[in-house]
């Protein structure tokens, strides 16, 4: 039961990281696409 919710939780913590990243990426791409104009 414990290793399933540490499972989880793991799960949880990747999920919450890619989708900074991914919005870090998408910032990223916003911010170069707003200098070249």
């Amino acid at each position: 039961m414990a290793g399933e919710k540490i499972t989880c939780y793991y799960f949880i913590q990747v999920d919450q990281n890619a989708r900074m990243q991914g919005s870090n990426h998408l910032y990223q791409l916003i911010a170069s696409n707003y200098k070249r104009k």
